[in-house]
């Protein structure tokens, strides 16, 4: 516990203390012609890395950090962390980009013309490389650094695993606060929960076969307590699940029909 305070106190003092920023949306063309936009990522609870570069030879280096980083979260974060190769002179496109040579390279997208963007975190300079991350669906920044340095590397891993664990405190506040009562029932279920983030939140019914029985609740709802009163005295005695879900986590608890 008391390592986990610790990385939560890091993160706040890197995305609050030191930057505060709320990332500026963005939705462009990788060079394989694939959209990208910056807040679907994050809307999904990823971690975006953005490496704003022109080629430099320390950029080498920096990406080479960055993308081991991304491997260290692949187990235990799968598909979480993404690695952008963003190139912003405004002489190279992507047929003469100018990437880091390092093998194997695998960033998650490479833009050219990335200007504005770079713009949005380094509007007076012109970083070798710039690093800018931005993580979860409140689209903050939690790490900028204007001229990347191998000593980053500890510190980016920090604020990765700390954004990280406060997302998972809240999805366990979110389950841990599900209740249903009275269970069994034989008529009115009053569900309680903790809602963690205003957002649409989906409530049904399914049976042991993982068929939808009815939908019973669908409608935004606001940061906090929640209940909801719901009537199964039509449905034959049984054992049920029914489904809380909204757009990051999707909770099951068993309900039985006397």
């Amino acid at each position: 516990m008391k390592k986990l305070l610790t990385l939560i106190s890091v993160f706040l003092f890197v995305s609050v203390s030191l930057y505060g920023q709320t990332a500026i949306d963005w939705t462009k063309l990788d060079c394989s012609g694939i959209s990208h936009n910056l807040y679907t990522y994050l809307n999904n609870e990823d971690v975006v890395i953005m490496e704003f570069a022109m080629g430099c030879s320390s950029c080498t280096n920096a990406g080479a950090r960055l993308l081991s980083i991304k491997d260290k979260y692949a187990i235990s974060n799968p598909g979480k962390v993404n690695v952008f190769y963003m190139d912003y002179w405004p002489g190279n496109t992507c047929a003469t980009v100018v990437l880091p040579t390092t093998t194997p390279y695998a960033f998650d997208a490479v833009f050219d013309h990335s200007l504005a963007e770079k713009d949005n975190y380094f509007a007076s300079s012109s970083p070798m490389p710039g690093i800018a991350i931005a993580a979860g669906s409140s689209h903050q920044i939690i790490y900028q650094v204007n001229s990347f340095v191998d000593a980053d590397t500890t510190l980016i891993e920090q604020a990765i695993t700390a954004f990280f664990a406060t997302a998972n405190i809240k999805e366990n506040l979110f389950e841990n606060t599900i209740t249903l009562s009275p269970n069994p029932s034989t008529g009115d279920v009053i569900i309680n929960f903790t809602n963690t983030e205003t957002e649409n939140i989906n409530i049904s019914l399914f049976n042991l076969n993982g068929q939808l029985i009815k939908g019973l609740f669908n409608e935004k709802v606001s940061v906090g307590d929640f209940k909801k009163i719901i009537d199964i005295r039509s449905y034959p005695k049984g054992l049920y699940y029914i489904n809380i879900s909204n757009s990051k986590y999707s909770i099951n608890k068993k309900i039985v029909v006397n």
